[in-house]
């Protein structure tokens, strides 16, 4: 579904925009359901300072300025690449929670990781970098951009090795002539010489960590008979 939702400006008197009115608990809490869990403070002109005051009593989580939670919500994962989306419609997710969301669901995501095209101020939970992410390398998914499965998993390699092409390949996510060509694309991106590494090491597309050891070893073995 949209994950952008039209602003509805109630109409807030002076009696209702009280912190502590019961009517106004009751609409802030209304626009997260209709948000599924998000408000945003730029779509709703005349409940600013309300959802400011709220914000600063602890009753509201910001994820990125302007973007609205409920305090419990805040670590929810779904809810933080979605906020990405609203607060930065540009952007791109990438590295573990763009795995995480395309072809690897168990994957442990602390930070989520954004590229834009544009320098962006580090928030508390994510990682912007300036980076540029071509077209036919993104996925879209609920309103959310990540990147294309087969240039997370070269993101990925320097952190998690061949692991992370094995899981790929094994969930049939992405192909080794994808992944090639992935790393054609970005021809220019340190740690590159690793990538083409592992990506030559997975010619016999192993299923394991174990079994990619079993081919580098079998073919060190046959250069030396």
């Amino acid at each position: 579904g949209s994950l952008i939702h039209s602003s509805t400006d109630y109409p807030v008197n002076s009696a209702a925009s009280s912190r502590n009115c019961p009517v106004m608990k009751e609409i802030i809490n209304h626009l997260l359901d209709i948000g599924r869990g998000l408000v945003v403070r730029r779509e709703h002109q005349a409940m600013r300072r309300s959802l400011d005051g709220y914000r600063d009593r602890g009753l509201l989580t910001a994820l990125l300025p302007g973007v609205y939670c409920r305090p419990q919500d805040a670590q929810d994962l779904g809810l933080r690449v979605r906020a990405v989306a609203l607060h930065h419609p540009d952007a791109v997710i990438t590295g573990r929670a763009a795995a995480r969301f395309t072809f690897w669901p168990e994957l442990e995501v602390k930070t989520v990781e954004v590229a834009r095209q544009w320098h962006t101020a580090t928030a508390v939970g994510f990682i912007f970098r300036r980076r540029r992410i071509p077209p036919e390398w993104r996925l879209t998914s609920g309103g959310v951009t990540f990147t294309h499965p087969a240039v997370t998993v070269l993101d990925l390699c320097a952190e998690l090795g061949g692991a992370v092409i094995d899981e790929a390949l094994r969930r049939r996510s992405v192909s080794l002539a994808q992944l090639w060509s992935a790393l054609t694309c970005f021809t220019r991106r340190r740690g590159n010489r690793l990538r083409r590494i592992l990506l030559r090491e997975s010619r016999d597309l192993p299923w394991s960590e174990m079994e990619r050891e079993g081919h580098v070893w079998l073919r060190l073995s046959l250069i030396h008979i």
